[in-house]
């Protein structure tokens, strides 16, 4: 939303072209996108929640009081000024935003721009930048929102190119009686929507985790310098409003990861009973099941990724983008092939050096089990770290996982990845659980939870419903923990695969 000089452009001809066709050819892939996935539309949805969460950032950044400073030409010569404008960058540096900014409403039809952090003298706000609301419909409509004391943020999802290319969102500045003084507000490039989708979702991720720790260190400097009452009082409510931010976006953050959950048609395709216990040790967490049915049969995934809560919600965004654009019609029933893939995948988008001996740029991945569920009945499975159990009633199979850390980058090819083919019985249940119970801490000796018991319920209890023993196992598992705290993410799927023949009857 903030106005910039258009009359010499800071991009090749070539490349502003390449950014207008891009932006179109994005709109009509998001109009097909909406109606046939829900994960696209929540990638887009992330941008608008990543403008308005740095927007909100923003308006606690600078005070009204320093805001007050700056009328005219004059006051840019206060020694605030430059100050200020440095802390805007450190923001936009921290936060992933272009350009953070400040505007107040002067109540005559125009907007006044106080101050920003753009370094080009030339294009930086200043007091001096007065704008009529009739030049442009979509600022008119921001003021008259931030007047309302609502939020605004650009509409994606009819999103033409505007403003050089910049995606906006602006939030009320409130003085203390609770009128509204200004406005602050953030920009992006869309070029984030257009080559950078999966990108974007975690720039969110990665803000409210740069969030949580200035806070937190804010929090324990302020306590540090300010013994006096009063001033612990006053910083105490700051951190507060702050904290509900925070803790309002990542309930946000949960309604997404919740949303690329599958939901009970996708499952029913593939199985004729399961049960599922999916809880995050925190509001978000670390485990995800991704399933996806095809005209054969239905390929899961069962993920345990690096570390639990934010982080850890961070990093499965990315593995699920992953799933999507990796298992495809052409290599769903491969699942030594589709591991290999994602092992590449995954590790080529978090810069893993896996040619050389040298410390990689970040060592994180996910303990991954890749099961192709035919039509048929039958079951082929390929694992990294995950072990998956098969009961006929009368026995159980424990069938351990590779030592392979997908995301690595270390798989050579998909022949040092090994396959298991499980035939049809309609006898067979299939358990897998992250090691969330396998190692959780309990008992009298205070030792892991481990496998013994997992297998004795699942053979006691073969004969009930799924959702029956899981409840049992679940149970199980709440008892041994006792007063214990839980250690990581509790995920656990148990299912009997649909044969062809259910389907016919």
């Amino acid at each position: 939303m903030k106005k910039r000089n258009t009359t010499e452009s800071k991009f090749p001809l070539v490349n502003v072209l390449f950014y207008i066709s891009s932006t179109t050819l994005l709109i009509v892939a998001v109009i097909f996108a909406v109606l046939i996935n829900d994960i696209e539309r929540e990638k887009l949805k992330s941008i608008q929640t990543h403008l308005r969460v740095a927007a909100q950032y923003a308006a606690t950044y600078v005070t009204v009081d320093e805001l007050d400073l700056f009328h005219t030409a004059e006051d840019m010569q206060r020694p605030e000024w430059d100050e200020i404008r440095a802390r805007l960058q450190d923001f936009a540096d921290e936060t992933g935003v272009l350009y953070v900014y400040y505007w107040r409403y002067t109540g005559d039809g125009q907007i006044q721009y106080i101050i920003d952090n753009d370094e080009d003298e030339e294009e930086m706000v200043t007091p001096e930048w007065i704008f009529s609301l009739e030049e442009d419909p979509s600022t008119a409509e921001a003021v008259e929102k931030i007047q309302a004391g609502e939020s605004w943020v650009t509409e994606i999802g009819v999103y033409t190119t505007t403003y050089d290319d910049l995606l906006s969102a602006a939030v009320p500045v409130f003085n203390e009686d609770g009128t509204v003084y200004c406005a602050a507000g953030v920009d992006i490039s869309d070029e984030i929507l257009i080559s950078m989708r999966t990108n974007s979702m975690i720039m969110r991720f990665a803000l409210i985790i740069t969030l949580l720790t200035s806070i937190t260190s804010g929090f324990f400097a302020m306590r540090s310098y300010n013994k006096k009452k009063v001033l612990a009082e006053e910083t105490s409510k700051i951190l507060a409003q702050q904290l509900k931010t925070i803790n309002e976006g990542i309930r946000y953050a949960s309604k997404i990861q919740t949303s690329i959950i599958p939901d009970e048609e996708k499952l029913g395709k593939a199985f004729s009973d399961y049960s599922i216990i999916w809880k995050p040790r925190d509001i978000v967490g670390g485990d995800i099941y991704w399933a996806k049915n095809f005209d054969d049969g239905t390929v899961l995934c069962v993920c345990d990724c690096t570390g639990h809560g934010t982080p850890g919600a961070l990093l499965t965004m990315l593995v699920v983008s992953a799933f999507e654009s990796t298992i495809t019609k052409e290599s769903h029933t491969n699942t030594a092939e589709i591991l290999y893939m994602l092992d590449k995948r995954i590790a080529s988008v978090l810069n893993v050096k896996s040619n050389t001996e040298e410390y990689t740029d970040i060592n994180d991945g996910c303990d991954l089990a890749v099961l192709f569920i035919a039509n048929d009945g039958s079951v082929t499975f390929s694992s990294g770290n995950t072990n998956i159990f098969v009961s006929d009633g009368k026995e159980i199979t424990r069938h351990r996982g590779q030592k392979i850390y997908v995301g690595e980058g270390k798989i050579k090819s998909k022949d040092n990845v090994k396959t298991t083919f499980i035939e049809a019985n309609p006898a067979n249940k299939f358990y897998i659980a992250s090691d969330g119970l396998y190692d959780q801490i309990g008992g009298y000796d205070k030792i892991p939870y481990g496998y013994d018991e997992f297998e004795k319920l699942i053979l006691e209890n073969h004969s009930k419903e799924h959702n029956v023993i899981s409840d049992t196992i679940w149970q199980s598992f709440e008892s041994y923990r006792g007063d214990n705290a839980r250690r990581d993410d509790f995920e656990l799927i148990t299912f009997t695969p649909k044969l062809r023949k259910e389907e016919k009857a």
